[in-house]
């Protein structure tokens, strides 16, 4: 075998090489697909993904989704159609602790107009005040 078809050979193994692995590869993604159709259909529960608004305007559900963002960033494992609006209402707090005062802290003497919504979830109530872009649990 001379040096130019030995070059050849190497050349037309490594793209043998090649080509295995690439048919390794799309074999293995293709298994990874085909799992998720196994997969059993969503619940009922599962497809009403949204929280109950109960008969809310859109303005107030924008505000209400501002307190909902809250409750589900808080870590405790609890998903949209798990909560339900327990009472909305515009409210004219007296002071910039939108009622809701913590020990040791000073607020702005001002009127401050907001929101307060309660939410319910996995048999607890959530009180939360919204003024603005301002989120509150009131505890």
């Amino acid at each position: 075998m001379n040096k130019g078809s030995m070059y050849v050979f190497v050349f037309m193994a490594g793209i043998l090489l090649l080509v295995v692995g690439i048919l390794f590869i799309m074999k293995k993604d293709y298994k990874d697909q085909t799992a998720n159709l196994t997969t059993p259909p969503p619940t009922p529960e599962e497809v009403t993904n949204n929280p109950d608004y109960g008969n809310l305007t859109e303005d107030e559900t924008r505000i209400v989704d501002q307190a909902i963002g809250n409750l589900l960033s808080s870590g405790q494992g609890i998903t949209p159609p798990m909560i339900t609006v327990v009472k909305f209402s515009a409210t004219d707090f007296p002071d910039a602790s939108l009622g809701c005062p913590q020990p040791d802290q000073m607020y702005a003497q001002v009127i401050t107009p907001g929101h307060q919504v309660v939410l319910a979830a996995n048999g607890s109530e959530y009180d939360y005040r919204v003024a603005g872009e301002t989120v509150m649990l009131c505890e």
